[in-house]
């Protein structure tokens, strides 16, 4: 079954952008969630996978928030 644009989650959207850095071999780059705008910098793959977990589990916590205050945003 293939999935849709608009099947897709919006708190599960990313923007990756890789960057060059002269000398330097791997990925090197910036991870953006679209929803919140937060950012996150990396500079390997196990780098980019850390950031994508760090902000899952960030997501997880607003979620939890959200679950405990009625659908409002926390403190």
């Amino acid at each position: 079954m293939t999935q849709h644009a608009n099947d897709v989650d919006a708190t599960r959207i990313f923007v990756v952008r890789l960057s060059r850095v002269p000398g330097a071999t791997g990925l090197h780059g910036r991870l953006e969630h679209v929803l919140t705008g937060r950012q996150h910098d990396f500079d390997s793959a196990e780098g980019l996978v850390d950031c994508l977990l760090s902000e899952e589990r960030q997501l997880e916590r607003e979620r939890g928030d959200l679950t405990r205050n009625g659908g409002r945003p926390g403190p």
